[in-house]
């Protein structure tokens, strides 16, 4: 399992399909971490709060410390 904690980019991939699926894609800031389940935001639109499992990660990219405090 990926580590991630608030601050980090993350790259998702949640494709639709019958069993549930958000279709959400693309690079994301990470808001939240839960025990199953991530709140991100998309950077073209840092308003918009998506809830994605943790299967809907594909890769990690670790924040910098200033990140990080952004989102203590």
């Amino acid at each position: 399992m990926m580590r991630v904690k608030p601050g980090d980019l993350v790259l998702i991939f949640d494709p639709v399909r019958p069993s549930g699926g958000s279709g959400v894609r693309g690079v994301h800031i990470v808001s939240e971490v839960r025990e199953d389940e991530v709140i991100a935001r998309p950077l073209d639109r840092l308003d918009l709060n998506n809830r994605l499992p943790l299967t809907a990660i594909r890769a990690v990219w670790p924040a910098s410390y200033a990140a990080e405090d952004l989102f203590r």
